[in-house]
């Protein structure tokens, strides 16, 4: 009887070493992340931004209103595509225009859809339209980052570089 019971005890030490040998954990030497260690795509993430900056995200108002102002963009006729990005109480507007549209059609597009984001949305006080391509891309590229959780203050040099490039056009 002690003999069997040797065996077994021994029989489950094997079992309890391989289990921990061969579990995946860390390998001899390591002991895993430390605690507050953040992954290379949290550090990515956050690179660069002051740490009171990195929580803010887009207020719910203002992804209502660029949520507004993309749908009356787009009620606009000739717009086939609207992307808004809206800081604080300015809306960046990027527009797709129908195909058949030339320069002075687009310009004219440009400023019914201002007139109308301003006729239809109280709490935007400025509004920036283009349909330039490389501007649209900018703007695209913002929203689809808010979009996807980034904070506004992340691309608050973007904002500042289209604003200061539509301040001029929409002043003529």
């Amino acid at each position: 009887m002690r003999r069997a019971a040797w065996w077994g005890i021994g029989a489950a030490l094997v079992l309890l070493v391989g289990a921990f040998l061969f579990r995946g954990g860390p390998s001899p030497g390591q002991i895993g992340p430390e605690p507050g260690v953040r992954s290379p795509e949290q550090v990515r993430y956050n690179q660069g931004m002051p740490a009171p900056e990195r929580r803010q995200l887009q207020a719910p108002q203002q992804t209502q209103d660029s949520q507004q102002v993309a749908r009356t963009a787009e009620s606009v006729n000739g717009v086939e595509r609207a992307w808004v990005v809206v800081s604080g109480r300015t809306a960046y507007v990027g527009l797709e225009l129908d195909r058949q549209n030339d320069a002075d059609d687009a310009r004219s597009i440009e400023r019914n859809v201002t007139q109308q984001v301003e006729n239809q949305s109280p709490h935007i006080d400025q509004v920036l339209v283009s349909s330039n391509p490389d501007i649209v891309k900018r703007i695209q590229n913002i929203n689809e980052g808010i979009v996807d959780g980034r904070p506004l203050a992340q691309f608050q040099e973007d904002l500042e570089d289209i604003g200061s490039r539509l301040r001029p056009r929409m002043e003529r």
